[in-house]
């Protein structure tokens, strides 16, 4: 398994050309954007909401463009610049998912795009704990990943040489920790990937309260 460091030093690397991969890929994944829109129903009144795992920002800045008050978190310096810049209006701040700097309670609800895909199951297990911390009662949690068994390798990402790994999870395993952590589960989906717009796997998303 890469190390927290090293994954955070190979997205500092690919920012920019990440940024201009993937900012617009919700033109393109209905799914995904009707997933969103309920997230932002179920939210809107209730406060600020956060993009975890960020990137460049592509759901703050969908989910802003719905109405939502959302903050962009991610743990990469690089990436937060790309998504100031391409989203001066949101706020984004350089965080760490395991050890958030927000109070108890704060939050209304966190979607988490494939922020998890690099982490183990022990870590997730920390994770879960930390995010069920920072939302308020009923707030809700929107998680998304790869669904499988492997882990897999890269020596290079998006043109740069930096090991990488990519963790893929079985829904069940993640609904199982989800539970452990003290949240309720509403909804799982599991959807086959849009054919020449993604890595070829399947997703699972998985809509859970507090």
């Amino acid at each position: 398994m890469t190390t927290n460091s090293n994954v955070q030093r190979c997205y500092d690397l690919v920012a920019e050309e990440y940024a201009r991969k993937f900012f617009h890929e919700f033109d393109h994944k209905p799914c995904d954007r009707m997933l969103l829109r309920r997230f932002h129903e179920e939210t809107r009144e209730r406060g600020v909401v956060c993009d975890l795992g960020c990137g460049p920002g592509e759901v703050a800045a969908f989910l802003h463009g719905l109405g939502s008050n959302v903050v962009g978190i991610d743990f990469s310096e690089r990436m937060i610049e790309q998504a100031r810049t391409l989203s001066p209006d949101i706020s984004f701040v350089c965080d760490d998912m395991f050890h958030l700097s927000l109070r108890d309670d704060e939050l209304a609800g966190i979607a988490a795009f494939y922020a998890i895909v690099h982490s183990s199951l022990d870590d997730l297990r920390r994770a879960f704990v930390e995010w069920h911390r920072v939302m308020k009662p009923q707030g809700l949690l929107l998680l998304g990943f790869h669904t499988g068994a492997e882990v897999i390798h890269l020596e290079e990402l998006l043109g740069v040489q930096v090991p990488i790994d990519f963790v893929f999870f079985e829904p069940d395993a993640i609904v199982h920790e989800l539970r452990r952590a003290g949240f309720t589960i509403l909804d799982v989906l599991i959807r086959y990937p849009y054919e020449d717009v993604e890595y070829p796997s399947r997703r699972c998303y998985i809509l859970s309260s507090k």
